[in-house]
């Protein structure tokens, strides 16, 4: 499925219908943009992105907060017609037609400079049909004037029931698993954002200038504490010895992974932000943040269920022992066997750490593979 986008850009009023996305995404951020302009330079731009954590997955959202200045290099006045498309499946699901000032109340948008807050008129689509549901306005300037244009905009986060596989995009859902097992260790729910910028690209001139701030840190410790699921999974069928996929997240509350692109941003631990600044600025590659939900027990008191769920009520001594690999796998420590070495390698968590021993892990996941041993020797046969 492919991300939503939401930008802001130049856009000719041809009214047609939108067209619905595919997948179950709620939005993400996007740059201002112009379809091409030789007049006007986004000469800066500053990002501030909050995730902002509800008290449930499906409540959590996420705050932007940008500064442009944007300068007329011409001596002549210019004025040009700004636009924010919300191209997203949730906005597009509803048919029912709503009116410019609903929509602006329900994103919290705005859009204002030094001078003006602009009123925001409401077109359904742009003429090539790439974003839908556009709010415009239009944006005078005198000759050499320069402009900072503030906007700023809430939506919720993307959300989806998906797979820790590398190649899961590309692959369909039709991965082939050496034991049926592995279909549900790869269950994962993620939430995640973006703030794309490669329409960064259409201003004239460069982008002096560009700084983005992502607080990653308050949401991140928010999903930790929050279990995903309000109860455990119900319990395999009594007469139910072997193991068999049901498709359900197989925890209450799943390991934590997170994935922030692109490299190279300064992360502070004392506020929880991370900082990237660029000096000039090519726009390109977006600003994405992934929040992984994985079918790992967090605690050794999620050990019992996870085995249940996984291996069933009479798990294999081989079956278990594959399972601590992986479970140690995720903490950064190879594995040995030959199934479990192939599954880690194509999961996005796994990054080993040369060298490292169980007894240098920290006190939580040293209790899980301790829990892991005496089910073994419980349960195993």
């Amino acid at each position: 499925m492919r991300t939503v986008l939401i930008a802001v850009f130049l856009v000719p009023l041809l009214a047609v219908d939108a067209q619905a996305n595919t997948g179950i995404l709620f939005g993400s951020g996007h740059t201002i943009t112009l379809g091409k302009t030789e007049q006007v330079q986004m000469a800066s731009e500053e990002v501030t992105i909050r995730p902002i954590c509800g008290w449930e997955p499906i409540l959590d959202s996420v705050d932007y907060r940008c500064t442009f200045v944007l300068k007329n290099l011409t001596t002549k006045p210019v004025t040009i017609q700004v636009g924010f498309p919300l191209d997203s499946q949730f906005v597009q699901e509803n048919r029912e037609k709503r009116n410019a000032r609903e929509l602006v109340l329900d994103y919290h948008f705005i859009a204002r400079d030094e001078k003006n807050t602009y009123h925001v008129r409401f077109v359904p689509a742009d003429s090539q049909k790439k974003f839908s549901r556009v709010f415009v306005w239009d944006m005078a300037f005198a000759g050499a004037e320069t402009k900072v244009l503030h906007v700023g905009y809430q939506l919720s986060m993307s959300q989806a029931l998906s797979s820790t596989r590398k190649d899961f995009a590309t692959s369909a859902g039709l991965a082939k698993h050496d034991k049926r097992w592995h279909a549900a260790l790869e269950t994962c729910f993620v939430e995640f954002f973006q703030y794309v910028t490669e329409t960064g690209k259409s201003w004239a001139g460069p982008v002096e200038r560009a700084t983005f701030q992502v607080e990653t840190g308050r949401l991140a410790e928010c999903i930790k504490r929050r279990p995903l699921l309000p109860f455990d999974p119900p319990d395999p069928k009594p007469d139910r010895e072997e193991w068999e996929y049901d498709a359900h997240f197989p925890l209450k509350a799943g390991a934590f992974y997170q994935h922030i692109e692109p490299d190279g941003g300064k992360y502070d631990a004392k506020t929880g932000v991370t900082t990237w600044e660029y000096r000039p600025y090519r726009p390109g590659a977006p600003f994405a943040l992934e929040y992984f939900m994985l079918a790992i027990p967090p605690t050794a008191a999620d050990c019992d269920c996870w085995v249940r769920q996984l291996l069933g009520k009479k798990p294999s001594k081989t079956d278990l022992a594959e399972l601590r690999e992986i479970a140690a796998a995720f903490y950064g420590i190879a594995p040995q066997s030959a199934s479990a070495k192939k599954f880690v390698e194509q999961q996005i968590w796994y990054h080993p750490k040369s060298g490292l021993q169980e007894s240098q892990l920290g006190g939580e996941p040293r209790a899980v593979l301790k829990r892991l041993d005496a089910i073994a020797k419980e349960k195993g046969h």
